[in-house]
């Protein structure tokens, strides 16, 4: 802790990147290449690619703003379904959730990746409540490193089919879309796509690993952080 603004200018001027290191707890381990993820890397040149690849695609208002009628998309969908249940009942969290996860894959693939009525939605949340529950749990081999071989506690494994879900499901993504382009076919102007250009011009900095973990972490956070409000 900083003791005085003095001493937080050094720490934050002068050595900002040896302070900037993060641990990565044992369960992180168990997704593929976490180590080109951005929550977990430090500063350095292949940080600031990946943040820069983020700024320019997925926060810059501008990006936003193209992208809106997307997000809008999936709204009205889900107000459709509302009025085609008529006086049936509603699970309002399950509701918000597809809505939710539907206006990020559109963000990102430009299609939906779950159905009101369909099971997708469940392995999603699947998925994520696992994490939630690993990640938020104390682990004995973050203390003690010498336990990571044999996971004591199972979380590192209950980690693992989790992200490899989520990382199949991102590769199934990647995977079509670049034999789509391939085709000639035209683009969708989605984050894919932006990504992958972005991995044409740098492609020695970043490339299908680098997108790959992203989309898994990104989907990640934003499903995380509305079954959280939810």
């Amino acid at each position: 802790m900083a003791s005085s603004p003095d001493v937080a200018r050094e720490i934050l001027q002068k050595y900002d990147e040896a302070f900037s290191g993060r641990t990565v707890p044992d369960a992180v381990t168990a997704l593929e290449n976490h180590d080109m993820a951005v929550l977990w890397i430090s500063a350095g040149d292949q940080w600031r690619f990946i943040s820069r690849a983020l700024n320019t695609y997925l926060t810059h208002p501008q990006k936003l703003d193209t992208l809106r009628g997307l997000r809008h998309k999936a709204v009205e969908e889900m107000i459709e379904h509302v009025r085609e249940r008529r006086d049936r009942a509603v699970a309002i969290g399950e509701l918000a959730f597809t809505t939710a996860l539907n206006q990020m894959s559109n963000t990102c693939f430009s299609v939906n990746v779950a159905g009101f009525e369909s099971g997708e939605v469940q392995e999603f949340l699947n998925a994520v409540k696992t994490l939630m529950v690993v990640d938020g749990k104390f682990n004995i081999a973050d203390v003690f490193p010498w336990l990571k071989p044999f996971d004591p506690q199972g979380l590192r494994r209950r980690a693992k089919v989790a992200y490899d879900w989520l990382d199949a499901v991102s590769d199934g993504f990647v995977t079509r879309r670049l034999k789509h382009r391939e085709s000639n076919l035209p683009g969708y102007g989605d984050l894919l796509d932006s990504l992958l250009d972005y991995s044409q011009e740098n492609e020695s900095e970043f490339n299908c690993k680098h997108i790959k973990i992203l989309l898994v972490v990104c989907s990640l956070s934003l499903s995380l952080s509305n079954h959280v409000g939810g």
